[in-house]
């Protein structure tokens, strides 16, 4: 038994999501998603704050000597909405669920308001 010897776990950050919208607040108007990534100094001057929505790597695939990975946004809330049913707005330290009070719903139903545009890497 190896006690306390962690040495396989060893890990390196190779990548990491970037913020993508200039939040406000929970169904805020003046929040901003661009897919492209924010100006963070920008965001935060002006009273908001950078959110990251690319939460999970959805696929990967390897060509040559490049990686290629896509994300699912907010996959999170879209299962707290869509799985569980749950549409109140929700605000914490980690995350934030907008729902029906997000600027993409309506047309979205209030469990898909949390929807923004997956990235390929």
């Amino acid at each position: 038994m190896l006690e306390n010897d962690f040495q396989v776990l060893n890990r390196e950050t190779l990548a990491k999501a970037q913020p993508d919208e200039c939040f406000y607040g929970i169904g805020d108007a003046r929040n901003q998603f661009n897919p492209n990534g924010i100006d963070c100094s920008a965001c935060e001057a002006s009273g908001g704050q950078g959110k990251v929505n690319q939460a999970y790597v959805w696929g990967m695939a390897k060509g040559a000597d490049h990686l290629w990975w896509g994300t699912g946004p907010n996959v999170h809330c879209l299962v707290i909405g869509g799985f569980l049913g749950s549409t109140g707005p929700v605000q914490t330290n980690s995350y934030v669920c907008e729902f029906g009070d997000s600027k993409i719903s309506p047309p979205l139903p209030a469990a898909l308001g949390d929807f923004r545009t997956p990235r390929m890497y």
